[in-house]
């Protein structure tokens, strides 16, 4: 029997001739195809599967390596942006965004997103994260925004968690700690400051057990409380 070769240009087939003749095509798949064989026994090209590639004439198709991806068809494989990743280990079809609460900033090939830290924040597909403003918090690293802080605390900028407003100032959530003595001047002297609990509200600012509030001149006062109704100032 005699065997004959054909060039093919991405598609043919082989078998039997009628008269007996072993025929036998050579195959050349284009880009982002490779060889598979018909139901009818025939080899064909058919097109690489998502997450592979093929260039032509290779007639396999390749696995995209981890941060790369590709639909059907794929004469090569895209990298994934920044604020993406790959999941998979290799053969991506599609790069995933990076959750609310994680980055990516690589550009030639994201393969993980990274968490964001305490005091941070990011939206989803986040190249980047962002601090926190004063006054407000982030306990857990993987946060989507701040937490508000309450009423009676403060925080810095990059803040994870939120403090106590100290004794003689009080806050409204998501302000700075302010002196209690709503119309004085802050720059007095300290002791006309002392002894006040402080609180959430200007108005429950408070003098501590064993002092009373005295308002004078537009300034309020703690002052110890003695016995028979009179005063010391501090």
């Amino acid at each position: 029997m005699q065997s004959c070769n054909y060039g093919g240009g991405g598609g043919g087939t082989g078998g039997i001739g009628a008269s007996g003749i072993v025929v036998i095509a050579i195959l050349q798949c284009s880009a982002g195809q490779h060889l598979t064989t018909a139901t009818s026994g025939f080899l064909q090209c058919s097109n690489c599967d998502p997450g592979s590639f093929s260039t032509i004439g290779d007639n396999t198709c390749s696995p995209c390596q981890k941060g790369q991806f590709s639909s059907s068809g794929a004469s090569s494989c895209k990298v994934c942006s920044a604020g993406s990743q790959t999941i998979v280990v290799s053969g991506a079809s599609t790069c995933t965004q990076c959750p609310a609460g994680t980055f990516s900033n690589i550009t030639t090939g994201s393969v993980k997103c990274f968490s964001c830290k305490s005091g941070e924040y990011s939206p989803e597909g986040a190249t980047y994260c962002s601090k926190c403003q004063a006054n407000h918090k982030s306990t857990n690293p993987v946060s989507a925004n701040c937490q508000v802080c309450g009423d009676g605390e403060y925080s810095t900028a990059g803040s994870g968690t939120c403090s106590t407003c100290p004794l003689g100032f009080y806050s409204i959530s998501g302000h700075n700690c302010t002196w209690c003595g709503s119309k004085g001047d802050p720059k007095v002297e300290v002791n006309s400051y002392q002894h006040w609990t402080g609180g959430p509200k200007l108005g429950q600012c408070t003098c501590e057990p064993g002092y009373t509030l005295e308002s004078s001149c537009n300034k309020s006062t703690c002052s110890i409380a003695l016995p028979m109704g009179k005063m010391l100032h501090f």
